[in-house]
């Protein structure tokens, strides 16, 4: 047998003992020690136990977005979020409150409805930061805005709340 002769045969030969395999497996009672019976286990018996380990406590529910009244926000930055508005505001609000040569691209959008998420310790010693969300025209989106003293010292904008 040269070229396509060798394919055929072990072709011919699988289809049969496939078929004869099939005819064979129909005849036999299900508790016959086949290697198909050993691999063939209820459903039951592969899934895993119900039980949480006793140490892992148990998922709780993920909590909203925390309203300002419920975290510790400063004065400073209660004054600022009450100045935002139009683009034109936000810009004034952050020339305002903003330290020496602060560059935040804050202004370019209109935000209402500030909101602060979280508040935690920035990187410099005393320095607070507060993540922020707001609506910029059809969206929401996120900020973090860092205070040492009454002055911002960074303004980041964090991309859109999801």
């Amino acid at each position: 047998m040269h070229g396509l002769g060798r394919l055929i045969l072990p072709l011919a030969l699988v289809a049969t003992v496939a078929c004869d395999s099939d005819s064979k497996t129909e005849s036999k009672p299900a508790s016959a020690e086949t290697p198909e019976a050993k691999t063939s286990a209820p459903a039951k018996s592969v899934q895993p136990p119900a039980k949480a380990a006793p140490n892992v406590a148990p998922a709780e529910p993920e909590a909203p977005a925390v309203e300002v009244s419920v975290l510790k926000v400063s004065v400073a930055m209660k004054a600022f979020m009450s100045e935002l508005g139009e683009h034109d505001k936000v810009t004034a609000a952050i020339k305002k409150h903003g330290a020496g040569g602060l560059e935040a691209d804050m202004g370019m959008y209109n935000i209402a409805e500030p909101t602060v998420t979280a508040a935690e310790p920035g990187q410099a010693k005393g320095e607070t930061c507060y993540a922020m969300q707001a609506k910029t025209g059809a969206v929401r989106r996120k900020f973090r805005v860092c205070w040492k003293g009454d002055k911002i010292t960074a303004a980041e904008n964090k991309g859109l709340a999801l």
